[in-house]
């Protein structure tokens, strides 16, 4: 069997509308809506400089089924400039750009297949005259697909290599619509040796051994909900056996950022501790190719400061001043938000002794994580009552986008609530 290669994308939202973001600058806004399309040109880039043999694009295409012309023609140079270098493009569209209308407008360039809606194809592919996989896949027929279509993907049985193409929700992955939905098991007890996965935003490996299950995840954020390297996977399949490697393509990071001010004592401390910590990331990220960078920057801790960035304007002006500076390995920077999230100096361990209400308060969250943690050998009393109060919230509102918080995240969530309650109790006179 020869060896070959392919780079697995998805999700690439051409004609994403930015949102969740808050107002910015038309300099800043045209970077945004640019952003998928460098993303795009750099997976066209990628294919060519590790002269692979096809792309795969496993859904979402478009950022909507009212396709615009732009990201059309956009998508369409991308695809001619593959078919010039003798690279085949396999498509699927996903629910986000279900009834493609691009051959409508453009002409498809050689050597691009479009996977039907609704219905499985199957592409064989060869390489010097000899088979040396094939690739099985469908698009959408419709937005809201509840069916698990994985039964259907069944290898002809005349391909040494076989390759799935498919936009599904595999598990019931959180924050993403349930389209399509299967079971993990769906997938690995299935003769295909390379599921190429989209719908989910994150680069996730579902499984590593025959057969791969892979989301490519998106290869551009689009939200800050979306944060860290983004990309698409180049795998190189040699005697059967697939290897894969993550190629960042991201133009745009996004990234929360969350800073003590304990130790601050004044506005200075704040605007040096912002610029170590992106100077630091420039560094972790020096690979990701990205030249932009979104922040939303969220101040926690209890100290001196916490008086200043609270008063009438200060967290605005601040906001505004890291807005207008230059930080070192960024092209530019956008400040997003400034979430101020910062107590009082309070002394806990004299509060906590203390014949008040506040003693009673302490004891009762200190209690309370130390059954978390598991330190307090009993009932758990405390827990129970707490996963009471929560569970019905959660399933009854908020399953689709979260699942219940693990003891470790209720231990965080409790002290969070711990310096809320404290701030409320000891008061603070209005600023």
């Amino acid at each position: 069997m020869k060896p070959f290669s392919f780079i697995h994308a998805a999700d690439l939202h051409l004609g994403t509308p930015f949102s969740g973001i808050s107002s910015c600058d038309e300099e800043w806004r045209q970077i945004l809506i640019e952003a998928p399309f460098q993303a795009f040109e750099r997976i066209i880039s990628l294919s060519i400089e590790h002269q692979v043999d096809f792309l795969l694009l496993a859904g979402d295409i478009y950022d909507s089924a009212r396709q615009n012309l732009r990201a059309q023609i956009r998508f369409v140079d991308g695809l001619n400039r593959l078919s010039e270098y003798g690279i085949a493009t396999y498509i699927a569209f996903g629910n986000h750009d279900v009834g493609d209308k691009t051959g409508s407008r453009l002409r498809w360039p050689d050597l691009v297949y479009r996977f039907p809606e609704g219905e499985l194809a199957t592409y064989p592919i060869e390489k010097n005259g000899q088979r040396v996989a094939e690739v099985i896949g469908l698009s959408y027929p419709q937005q809201n697909i509840t069916e698990n279509y994985t039964n259907l993907f069944q290898p002809s049985g005349q391909s040494p290599f076989s390759i799935g193409v498919l936009h599904a929700n595999v598990g019931g992955q959180p924050g993403t619509d349930n389209y399509a939905p299967c079971a993990l098991t769906d997938l690995t007890a299935s003769a295909i040796d390379y599921w190429a996965l989209g719908h989910v935003h994150t680069a996730t490996i579902l499984n590593s051994t025959n057969p791969w299950v892979v989301y490519s995840g998106t290869p551009q954020g689009r939200s800050p909900r979306e944060t860290g390297i983004k990309g698409c996977y180049l795998v190189e399949v040699v005697n059967g056996q697939a290897q894969l490697k993550f190629l960042p393509t991201n133009w745009v990071l996004w990234h929360n950022l969350t800073l003590d001010i304990t130790n601050w004592e004044r506005i200075d401390d704040l605007i040096l501790s912002v610029e170590e910590a992106l100077t630091t990331l420039s560094e972790q990220e020096a690979g990701s190719g990205a030249r932009f960078l979104v922040v939303r920057l969220k101040l926690v801790g209890r100290g001196p400061l916490h008086r200043e960035l609270h008063l009438v304007d200060n967290s605005q002006a601040v906001l505004e001043d890291l807005r207008s500076r230059s930080f070192l390995g960024w092209e530019r920077v956008w400040f997003d938000d400034l979430i101020l999230q910062t107590g009082l100096e309070i002394d806990k361990e004299a509060e906590s002794c203390s014949e008040t209400i506040t003693a009673d308060y302490l004891q009762l969250s200190t209690a309370l994580q130390q059954e978390l943690q598991g330190l307090n050998k009993g009932e758990a009393r405390l827990v129970k009552e707490l996963q009471q109060l929560i569970e019905p919230l959660y399933k009854q509102c908020l399953r689709r986008y979260l699942e219940l918080p693990t003891e470790q995240e209720l231990v965080h969530l409790v002290q969070e609530a711990e310096d809320l309650g404290l701030d409320l109790l000891v008061g603070e006179e209005d600023y």
